[in-house]
C-alpha cells in the first residue's frame, strides 16, 4: 500500500482504498491505513471506502480530515440518510441498483455518487448523464480510451 500511495501522491492522483476483510482483522487494517495516509500526507488525495459500517466509523474516528465512501450491494431505503450517519462524503452503489432518481437525490444533497463495477461504455455514458461523479472499473483502460475516442469523435 505504501508504494501504490507514494506512486499515486507522484502522479498526482486521486486514489481510492477499499478496505475489507473479516471483522476481526478491521482494527489493525484501519490504523495501519489511516496511519500511513497521514504520513504520507494524503488525506486530500484518498477516499478510503468499505462495505462495513465499522470501518468507516474507525476511521473518521482516528482522523477526520479523511474521506469516506459507503460501499453497498443492495440500494438502501434512503442513501442520502445512510452516508450521513456514517459520517462519509460519498455513496458507492453497486451500478446494477442505481437509477436516476438516487442519483439525482445524492447530489442536490452534495454527496457524489461512485458507481461500481462498470465496464460497458454505453452504460458509463448513461450514468455520466445522470451526474455520478465516477465509475469503478476492472476494465479502466479500455474505457477511458473509448471516453476519449467518443469525445474527439463529438468535438
Amino acid at each position: 500500500l505504501r508504494e501504490a500511495l507514494a506512486l499515486t501522491k507522484s502522479l498526482d492522483w486521486l486514489v481510492n482504498v477499499e478496505i475489507k476483510g473479516t471483522e476481526a482483522h478491521h482494527d489493525r487494517l484501519v490504523r495501519t491505513t489511516v496511519t500511513l495516509i497521514t504520513e504520507l500526507e494524503m488525506e486530500s488525495r484518498v477516499l478510503i471506502s468499505s462495505f462495513h459500517r465499522d470501518v468507516l466509523r474507525r476511521v473518521t474516528a482516528l482522523n477526520p480530515l479523511l474521506m469516506t465512501g459507503v460501499l453497498t450491494v443492495h440500494p438502501p431505503e434512503d442513501p442520502v440518510a445512510h452516508v450521513r450517519d456514517l459520517g462519509a462524503f460519498a455513496y458507492h452503489p453497486a451500478e446494477r441498483h442505481l437509477n436516476e432518481e438516487t442519483v439525482r437525490r445524492c447530489r442536490a444533497a452534495g454527496i457524489p455518487v461512485i458507481a461500481w463495477t462498470v465496464n460497458d461504455l454505453e452504460r458509463v455514458t448513461q450514468l455520466r448523464q445522470w451526474g455520478v461523479s465516477a465509475v469503478i472499473s476492472d476494465q479502466p483502460d479500455q474505457l477511458a480510451g473509448a471516453i476519449h475516442l467518443k469525445e474527439a469523435c463529438l468535438s
